[in-house]
């Protein structure tokens, strides 16, 4: 059994972009990066899962969002997770279609839900997790603050569902898509 999720893939441009961020971020002593290749916006966390269970899981998937259309998010500024003075996590939000976005996330909760996936604690908010505070920072120790205007108006394509395994690597995690549920009209 492997650990699994399902997410928004993120377009090679947001990458390339993030990239540019993380270069420019990297005086940024104890945070770790997420690798570019695994930028995604999570939907839902499963974690071990059985190929029974995610057969039966892509089936759900595909009923749930037979009639979502395919739209377009745009990304904005960002922000922290976890207490304002020492944050756990630096992420990328949205300016449009947050709302799309959690109606997507709550119709795939329900269906992974509804094949056995233990229920999810609390709705999460859409966003893009681009570092880790390693070493538990305070914010004061970021070298000019933090900048997201880079990422201001890109365009992120809301196309489909992928599932994602991930395996832990000597070099951190390796994020691969499995397979692709795609929404109405992609």
């Amino acid at each position: 059994m492997e650990r699994t999720f399902l997410a928004v893939p993120v377009p090679p441009r947001v990458r390339a972009t993030y990239t540019r961020f993380r270069e420019d971020a990297r005086d940024w002593k104890g945070w770790r990066w997420v690798s570019p290749q695994n930028l995604h916006v999570t939907l839902r966390f499963l974690g071990p899962a059985e190929a029974a269970q995610l057969r039966a899981l892509r089936l759900a998937l595909v009923q749930a969002v037979r009639t979502t259309e395919r739209f377009t998010a745009t990304l904005g500024g960002g922000g922290t997770f976890g207490s304002r003075r020492v944050p756990n996590v630096l992420w990328i939000g949205f300016d449009e279609g947050l709302e799309e976005l959690v109606a997507l996330l709550r119709a795939v909760s329900q269906a992974a839900d509804s094949v056995g996936f233990a229920p999810e604690k609390r709705v999460g908010k859409p966003h893009l997790t681009v570092a880790r505070n390693a070493k538990r920072q305070a914010l004061e120790a970021w070298p000019g603050g933090i900048q997201f205007d880079g990422f201001r108006g890109q365009a992120l394509p809301v196309e489909g569902v992928a599932l994602y395994s991930s395996h832990l690597g000597p070099a951190g995690a390796v994020y691969t898509q499995v397979w692709t549920v795609p929404l109405a009209g992609a």
